[in-house]
């Protein structure tokens, strides 16, 4: 009955882009495919989470040190302003999949705490997408690039 229990809240969680099983807050979220990863979600609690294309979750703890750089950079992308592009005209170019859609937790200054809700602040760029988000400013856009590939990196860690 537990298996089962756990197995509806996982499926449900999966579902619904809320990668967290136990319902511990999501600083930030990868979503894409890449090598058989679709989620990556880091945790508040220091917990890397990956969800792999069949469901499986695989959960690692981050040192102290690495998390700490993670949600100082997450933390500096919570109030970002981003450019949303929809084109009518695309280009003809296969576009590779990637672990590209970035999400940060909404930040509430007055109680000084993070959110359960997110806000996609990155995608794929590429004039064969139809619809692109990335941060108005260069130096914004550089270190929600670098976040999700530190984030990646460590994910692609967890592969056996």
């Amino acid at each position: 009955m537990k298996t089962l229990l756990m197995s509806l809240i996982l499926s449900t969680s999966i579902l619904s882009h809320a990668t967290s099983v136990d319902m511990t807050k999501v600083l930030a979220e990868v979503h894409g495919r890449e090598r058989g990863i679709v989620n990556i979600a880091l945790l508040e609690d220091r917990r890397l989470q990956v969800v792999n294309n069949k469901g499986v979750v695989t959960t690692t703890i981050v040192s102290e040190a690495a998390f700490d750089r993670l949600a100082g950079e997450v933390s500096t992308l919570t109030n970002v302003e981003v450019v949303e592009v929809q084109r009518t005209l695309v280009c003809k170019m296969m576009v590779i999949p990637f672990l590209s859609d970035l999400s940060i937790a909404d930040y509430d200054q007055d109680n000084n705490e993070y959110l359960y809700s997110r806000k996609l602040i990155l995608t794929n760029r590429s004039c064969a997408l139809s619809y692109e988000v990335y941060p108005k400013h260069e130096s914004q856009e550089a270190r929600a690039e670098a976040l999700r590939e530190k984030l990646v990196i460590l994910a692609l860690n967890t592969l056996k």
